[in-house]
């Protein structure tokens, strides 16, 4: 099993002015990453039933569910002002 790494450095320097659009740019991710989840919730249960029935893992199903975990980490890192990098509004391919 692989694991799952991070690589956010801390910075002491922080933008003001990003802490201003993070406000502002929160509204578009917030609305992206509740329908990338309920996506991903439909993908998992039909991961869930290929694994079930077949007995193996769907590749193209797998790699929605890794690119909705990642983006999810990266919106909340940069809404819990962990970095200042902002997360692409629509989610990036895995």
């Amino acid at each position: 099993m692989r694991t799952v790494k991070s690589q956010i450095s801390y910075k002491e320097k922080a933008s003001r002015l990003e802490l201003f659009v993070r406000i502002i740019y929160a509204i578009p991710i917030a609305i992206i990453l509740w329908l990338f989840s309920v996506l991903a919730g439909l993908v998992g249960i039909l991961l869930w039933l290929h694994i079930l029935i077949l007995g193996r893992r769907h590749k193209t199903l797998s790699n929605f569910i890794k690119a909705y975990i990642t983006y999810v980490f990266r919106v909340r890192a940069y809404l819990d002002l962990v970095t200042d990098e902002r997360p692409p509004i629509i989610p990036e391919r895995v």
